[in-house]
């Protein structure tokens, strides 16, 4: 029935990666928003920038 279908380990490392390449995007688009939150506040910390905690 599911002969056809790569092994799980396979689809484990896509998932991997593709989260990989997500989280990389967001850590991307989190420093251009703080950069652009800074520069309409002429900058100072902008209050809905978060706190720079790296708690993640």
């Amino acid at each position: 029935m599911m002969e056809n279908s790569p092994p799980p380990s396979s689809l484990l490392e896509e998932l991997d990666r593709r989260q990989d390449e997500v989280l990389a995007q967001l850590d991307e688009l989190d420093a251009r928003l703080n950069e652009l939150l800074s520069e309409y506040s002429g900058g100072r910390p902008h209050p809905l920038a978060p706190m720079n905690d790296d708690a993640a």
